[in-house]
């Protein structure tokens, strides 16, 4: 297929003429914003939207697994004043050690506190109805004569807006896309950012904690290099004052909300597109990582508690990195 151009009406020549490169950028940039809207509203339950639990897509690999949260822990052993020594089991004959003694120092243990598990939602997208898409497809001029045509092949969609949309949402703006990080995001351009909750709390014995958020880009605060003109497509009328008119490209409007979304969320799944992955390898295309930190040092103390001799060992000093766990697009 082919990239179909809107057409608007030049009411300077009194013709109608083709969108410019610009024109169609402000529509993606609006296409966008509307994904990020639609994630924004509708939490898992909308297509693309990445959450922590289990039901849809696990985006863990390998599968089955998750962002994994471990501590280093405190241990002690302890020996009971007046008890046998070790050696005859009787106290004070032919003993190896007495009782009395400071027991060995334990080795510490490590223990899993929680496991997080992540999904995406890429759930297959029907495609827009014939019907649909001649009530609210745009016109574009198929080159012969005075023929215009309603765009309606989806190839034609992907190459005129989607397939762009998607990258510019990559590696562009962001703008529809998640991050993960401990504070509001600044990535690829200011913008506005929507909290979408804790997704991992990284614990330690004494060293504090860490929360890692996941942020949704919604828009750009100055979006005049991807829209530097909002132009306005002309559709033919039948009913009503017959005749073309101006269409709407808003983020809300009918263009966008029952053609072009449809067709960006059945573009989702696969490499170079919106799917992401969670794992301890850093590639494809980062959207923040997760820590697991624990303290490697401990700290040795003895204490006598009637009737117990006590040797404890204590994890101590600053949480060093264990693994990271890297968000990414594929």
């Amino acid at each position: 297929m082919a990239k179909r151009r809107p057409i608007k009406w030049d009411y300077t020549l009194d013709a109608f003429k083709e969108w410019s490169d610009g024109e169609i950028g402000a529509l993606r940039y609006n296409l966008a914003v509307a994904f990020a809207d639609y994630l924004n509203a509708g939490g898992i339950g909308s297509v693309g939207a990445v959450t922590t639990g289990t039901g849809k897509a696990d985006i863990f690999n390998p599968g089955g697994s998750g962002v994994v949260d471990t501590r280093r822990n405190q241990q002690s052993n302890s020996n009971t004043a007046g008890g046998p020594d070790s050696g005859t089991g009787n106290a004070g004959m032919g003993a190896l050690t007495s009782a009395e003694d400071w027991p060995a120092y334990p080795g510490t243990s490590i223990s899993t506190i929680s496991t997080t598990r992540f999904q995406q939602n890429l759930d297959s997208t029907t495609e827009p109805t014939a019907t649909t898409k001649t009530d609210h497809s745009f016109l574009y001029y198929t080159g012969t004569g005075y023929e215009f045509a309603y765009a309606s092949a989806e190839q034609d969609f992907l190459d005129t807006f989607i397939n762009d949309t998607i990258t510019e949402m990559r590696s562009g703006h962001g703008i529809g896309t998640y991050y993960i990080s401990t504070t509001t995001p600044s990535y690829l351009g200011a913008g506005t950012w929507t909290d979408k909750g804790i997704v991992y709390t990284d614990t330690t014995y004494s060293a504090g904690s860490t929360i890692y958020r996941l942020y949704l880009k919604r828009n750009l605060t100055d979006p005049s290099s991807y829209a530097p003109s909002f132009s306005t497509s002309h559709r033919w009328h039948t009913s009503g004052s017959v005749g073309f008119h101006p269409q709407d490209i808003g983020t809300t409007s009918t263009l966008i909300q029952n053609v072009l979304l449809p067709y960006l969320r059945r573009a989702l799944s696969g490499a170079s597109s919106l799917q992401y992955e969670i794992s301890t390898t850093n590639n494809g295309i980062n959207r923040g990582s997760m820590i697991d930190k624990r303290q490697e040092g401990i700290t040795q103390s003895q204490i006598y508690t009637d009737p117990n001799y006590i040797s404890t060992v204590t994890p101590s000093g600053a949480a060093s990195n264990i693994t990271t766990y890297y968000f990414k697009l594929l």
